[in-house]
């Protein structure tokens, strides 16, 4: 029983164990799937940010630009100074200078910067006009990938401790850009740089981390529910077959004594057989001898018959039924002494107390008489 309790609670340890790892391995798929679902919700914004930097860069570039006041934070740029009427004065006598598509942007994204929850993007190029606008290391490597042919690079970074995704296309060359970059040598349609956009993952991570620790949380529960559940049907199956293990061994018990009483009835049944077969042979054996007896007093002529301690007759042999004249039914079970001795030689009747035959048997003492009359 006790090989059988420890063989259930190794399978309940080892289900335990391959249900603790399939929970493990759950929520290690689980976080996988959440990083990777996490990375592309914030290249699907990042792109969401690159079409909407490019359409507004784009709407600028095919108006040739807009005009703003001058102001310290929009002074003229000095890279269209080769461009006619970069500036100009309105009626009323207010200063405007031209704003370019790439001067657009790059205010834009200075904006950004000062916002700490959005995307933020950078303009930039291998070959810039804007000492400013020069690539950082990663970008560098984006924009001689999109040289090779790559038309999106996009990869987790960290800075400082914050995880962010960092995204970068290419833009090509159209015919209104050539206005400010024909003198860099540029046709259309070459790769003139890209626009690269940085997402914070706490911007998609903020709602997502509930669904997380609510996941995790669950799985955990799960694993837990499910191995207390094991261990008690564990438990409870240990308890079953112990209760089975004690049925077992009573009815074990009991068939055992109804072997041992059946084996002590055939026993018996044997000793009462051949007690049976011992009387039956010597009953047979008594009949014989007293069929032998009796034909030996058959055979003798002298009067033979045999009395109980009454008196009463119980054998005669042929001649003394001869000599009575009684049959053996008749005199079997009669009084001898009243029968053929009750009367002395002279006629006088003869008292049982001086019978020597009675006196004999009752006395025990044998005597021998010649002249007795019967």
């Amino acid at each position: 029983m006790l090989s059988r309790l420890f063989t259930t609670r190794r399978y309940a340890l080892a289900i335990s164990f391959f249900w603790v790892l399939f929970i493990a391995v759950s929520l290690a798929w689980f976080y996988v799937q959440y990083r990777n679902n996490l990375f592309e919700l914030a290249k699907a914004q990042a792109r969401i940010a690159f079409e909407k930097d490019l359409l507004y860069r784009k709407w600028a570039s095919q108006r040739g630009g807009v005009y703003v006041p001058v102001t310290p934070a929009t002074p003229p740029n000095p890279y269209l100074s080769h461009i006619p009427e970069r500036d100009i004065k309105t009626p009323s006598g207010k200063e405007l200078t031209l704003i370019n598509p790439a001067y657009m942007t790059r205010q834009v994204f200075e904006l950004a910067e000062t916002e700490k929850q959005i995307a933020k993007g950078h303009i930039t190029s291998l070959n810039p006009i804007r000492g400013a606008n020069a690539p950082d290391p990663w970008e560098r490597k984006a924009l001689e990938a999109f040289e090779k042919g790559e038309q999106e690079v996009s990869e987790v970074v960290s800075v400082e401790g914050h995880r962010f995704v960092r995204l970068m296309r290419p833009f090509k060359v159209e015919s209104s850009c050539l206005r400010c970059h024909a003198s860099q040598g540029y046709r259309k349609g070459d790769i003139r740089g890209g626009i690269s956009v940085t997402v914070p993952l706490a911007i998609v991570s903020a709602g997502s981390s509930r669904i997380l620790a609510t996941t995790t949380a669950t799985l955990l529960l799960m694993g837990i529910a499910g191995v207390g559940l094991i261990l008690a049907g564990a438990s409870r199956v240990s308890k079953d077959s112990a209760r089975l293990e004690e049925k077992n061994a009573e009815l074990l018990h009991e068939v055992t004594e109804r072997e041992i009483t059946q084996e002590q009835l055939r026993e018996q049944t044997v000793l009462l057989e051949e007690e049976v077969a011992e009387r039956e042979a010597a009953q047979e054996e008594a009949v014989a001898n007293q069929r032998k007896l009796r034909l030996i007093m058959d055979s003798t002529h002298a009067a033979i018959y045999g009395i109980d301690t009454t008196g009463r007759c119980t054998f005669a042999n042929k001649t003394c039924l001869e000599l009575t004249g009684y049959s053996l039914d008749e005199l079997i079970g009669r009084n001898m002494h009243d029968t053929i001795h009750h009367t002395l030689p002279d006629g006088m009747p003869a008292p049982v107390a001086k019978c020597k035959i009675f006196r004999a048997y009752s006395e025990g003492e044998g005597c021998t008489v010649r002249d007795e009359v019967f």
